[in-house]
């Protein structure tokens, strides 16, 4: 059928859009060494559009060669996120042809694809540019429409796998807007033209729909390798079938039927030998667990930790293989005897079970230091509102802050281990490690808390208990009535002073602390005297309240029943406010294999870095959001 000439409108959405053409490569021109190939990626060669025939003109004034001599991109089917080399340099010949010197990167996609061109796989190279000017040309009777480019500017060059017209060694990789124009231009017979259609089609954006369905497609890809990533968050062992998935464009269905397949698999495998003890593929336990939950994502848990211990704990060679093949991490250290990598398996809960087992890090202010001091503002005081005169200024006051000094202070404890203890059912070993190492800490950190008296001890750190008793915080410092300085005297008189003595500052919630002793012999004991119980009330459980306030145990509290004179026999207050607890982020755990081995035990060190300061304990005049009930 008879072409038209372009006219304004088509012209106008013709200029400044991006086109493509593709040449063939000579790989005479490949210097493997330099990793450079020099190739052809226009000519004057007529190529037809929709419109009629294009010519690229290749005087030097009507080709910008300027983005590609500044480092232009080379790609691959024009993806701009398959980017594998730059244009080294760019130019027009006499023979009117443009060439360039590319070079391709080190990485491993741009190797595969410099190897493809070394080896003469892939051969065809397409530009991409955008036409600022064209004109058109004479023609006669039935000859196409024929249109010079005159201003033309390249943008890139890719490698394609199929040029659309290899014929003529020329084309475009992806249907652009002259393809969806060309189509439409065919689907007209002589007298019967659609002219709605052809300008419909004439008239869509293709390189921002082309955009918007790359973006889909990346997308949709991104989610695929999440969700299939998620799968293996649980079950670590799917790692390597995950990874083929992903690479291989499993669907995430397929993937989680194959994974389903390869979990009842392992449920169902027989007894695995260890070195001559068996592990069931149910794994044995002897009790119920303390650091791991109870389902079978917390017993997995604990076998890896207690398949690590065996690994470094006894050299366990089969305990080493399969930690590896299960991506639990094993190292000897660099120091004789020594191995001290550990897998998130056992640190993750011994950092949780710290918080668990104490009451330092459940109730005061925990700031993370990032270095070995670390200095945390406070508040003091706040602003005062005044009632000014008609004719006076209102009094001026300031929120008043001063500074919380933190210093890292490091904090190990050392246990040895029976190897014959590490040769039983790895879920206790790994159960035990955990809660040894965490309660060792927790303890520490509440002693510190309560009774540090910054002696080496308690590494430098004042605790609540000997500071609010050093006559500079005698505010807040409590006195029992006459003659009450055993745990079993004290009334509920002398806890509603206590209380009452507590200043009641915005946000505070006050809790008591107690030892489990104290709690019996004080809070049980005045609650079971009160009036109105019954047999069920007494028979049940008692709460850890005392009138409305949480009672909260811990050990490092007064435990005995003898005299506590002029001694902090209880705490109440806000810890949260009154005390800052420094955590110097790492924690570390070293195995000391020859230490100990005329013993047949092994050595466990964990060493963590943390400071405690109390500050709420108020002065001689106010107390804090810490007070305490002193024995008379």
């Amino acid at each position: 059928m008879e072409r038209k000439p372009l006219n304004k409108e088509q012209r106008k959405k013709w200029l400044s859009k991006k086109h493509e053409r593709s040449i063939s490569i000579s790989t005479r021109a490949v210097d493997e060494e330099a990793r450079t190939v020099e190739l052809a990626f226009s000519s004057e060669e007529p190529y037809e559009r929709w419109f009629g025939m294009e010519i690229l003109d290749h005087k030097q004034s009507s080709i910008r060669l300027d983005r590609l001599n500044t480092g232009g991109a080379v790609l691959v089917n024009h993806n701009t996120d398959d980017h594998v080399g730059v244009i080294e340099s760019a130019r027009v010949d006499s023979d009117s042809i443009g060439r360039a010197v590319v070079r391709f990167g080190r990485g491993a996609r741009a190797s595969e694809v410099f190897q493809d061109v070394v080896d003469g796989i892939r051969t065809q190279v397409s530009v991409g540019y955008i036409v600022h000017e064209m004109e058109q040309e004479k023609s006669s009777g039935d000859s196409p429409q024929v249109y010079r480019v005159t201003d033309f500017e390249p943008l890139e060059i890719s490698l394609v796998a199929v040029p659309a017209d290899p014929t003529v060694g020329v084309g475009r990789e992806f249907e652009t807007g002259d393809t969806i124009m060309k189509n439409e231009e065919k689907k007209q017979t002589d007298g019967e033209v659609a002219p709605k259609v052809v300008e419909a089609a004439r008239s869509i954006d293709v390189e921002v729909e082309r955009a918007k369905i790359e973006k889909q497609v990346r997308d949709d890809e991104a989610e695929r390798r999440k969700q299939i990533d998620g799968v293996v968050g649980q079950f670590a062992f799917l790692r390597e079938k995950a990874d083929a998935a992903i690479a291989s464009g499993t669907s995430v269905e397929d993937f989680n039927r194959q994974a389903l397949d390869a979990i009842d698999a392992r449920a169902e495998s027989k007894a695995t030998n260890y070195g001559g003890r068996v592990e069931m593929s149910e794994p044995r336990r002897t009790g119920r667990l303390k650091a791991f939950s109870q389902d079978p994502k917390g017993i997995e848990r604990a076998y890896r930790a207690g398949m690590w211990g065996r690994a470094v704990l006894m050299g366990d060679q089969d305990a080493m293989r399969w930690c590896r093949d299960n991506q639990v991490r094993v190292m000897t250290g660099t120091t004789s005897g020594t191995s001290s990598l550990v897998p998130d398996e056992m640190i993750t809960p011994i950092i949780d079970l710290r918080e668990t087992y104490g009451v330092a890090r459940q109730r005061c202010r925990i700031v993370p230091m990032g270095s070995d001091t670390a200095t945390v503002p406070r508040r003091v005081s706040g602003v005062t509102a005044y009632f000014p005169g008609r004719t006076e200024a209102t009094t001026e006051s300031d929120a008043a802050f001063d500074d919380v000094n933190l210093v890292a202070r490091e904090v190990s404890s050392l246990t040895r281990i029976s190897k014959a203890y590490a040769a039983d059912a790895a879920v206790d070993l790994g159960d035990h490690l955990a809660s040894e190492m965490a309660y060792a800490f927790a303890v520490k950190e509440d002693d510190c808390l309560f009774n540090g008296d910054g002696t080496s001890t308690y590494g430098g750190i004042y605790g609540i208990r000997p500071k609010i008793i050093d006559g500079k915080h005698t505010a807040g410092a409590v006195d029992a009535a006459s003659g009450i300085d055993l745990l079993s005297e004290i009334t509920a008189d002398d806890l509603i002073t206590c209380a009452g003595a507590l200043p009641e500052f915005p946000g505070i919630n006050p809790v008591w602390y107690a030892s489990k002793l104290a709690n019996s012999l004080v809070f049980d004991a005045l609650k079971a005297a009160a009036g109105g119980n019954t047999i069920t009330d007494l028979s049940g459980r008692p709460n850890l309240q005392w009138l409305g306030d949480e009672v909260a145990i811990s050990q490092s509290m007064p435990k005995v029943t003898t005299d506590l004179s002029n001694v902090a026999m209880l705490v109440y207050g806000d810890l949260d406010m009154g005390v800052t607890f420094g955590d110097r982020m790492g924690f570390e755990v070293d195995v000391l294999t020859e230490r100990y081995a005329e013993y047949r035990q092994v050595g466990i060190i964990a060493t963590e870095r943390m400071d405690i300061v109390v500050h709420g304990l108020g002065d001689t005049s106010d107390a804090g959001p810490i007070v305490a009930l002193i024995g008379e």
